[in-house]
């Protein structure tokens, strides 16, 4: 039984004459791609991620629909693109030697327009977060006493907790 999302996958490529072949790996052999494609300009591995509504989703729309409100605060930006790329990345990985290339696929099945279009998971904020980290700002700083300029430079530190600025 195939998902919404490899639906609109296999539909894509059927009106496009791409050859598809679903990969099924032998018993216990652990988790595969889902699909090589052959294209006009040569074949790819495909993995196909589909976002369906979570706990919070579903949290969101019921507040929406009983108080005409809600309030998406705690998300965090690009969270779901991040798992569903590092969810990905072992399977597509065995294919990293060969020449064909490895695609992930993700497909909103919230659609973009759920909710007034609130959420959304694959705009270029979440796809952007997701495969870079949240985005920061580093500027500097002029300081008039002297007329030198400092930059202020990022600390190490895990990319998901709030950026350290220190003075050089």
């Amino acid at each position: 039984m195939s998902t919404v999302s490899e639906q609109y996958f296999l539909d894509y490529c059927r009106a496009r004459r791409y050859k598809t072949k679903r990969i099924t790996p032998k018993d216990k052999a652990g988790r595969f791609p889902d699909y090589e494609t052959t294209t006009p300009a040569g074949s790819v591995i495909v993995e196909i991620k589909e976002f369906t509504p979570n706990d919070e989703d579903n949290a969101f729309a019921a507040t929406l629909e009983k108080e005409g409100k809600a309030s998406v605060d705690n998300r965090s930006i690009g969270r779901r693109v991040r798992k569903a790329i590092i969810d990905s990345a072992p399977q597509l990985r065995r294919y990293q030697d060969t020449p064909l290339p490895e695609i992930l696929l993700l497909y909103d099945n919230l659609a973009s327009d759920s909710y007034g279009g609130i959420i959304d998971y694959l705009d270029p904020m979440n796809v952007g977060a997701g495969m870079f980290g949240e985005p920061s700002f580093d500027f500097g700083v002029i300081c008039h006493s002297n007329q030198q300029k400092r930059q202020m430079l990022p600390m190490e530190g895990d990319v998901s907790s709030p950026r350290q600025l220190a003075y050089t």
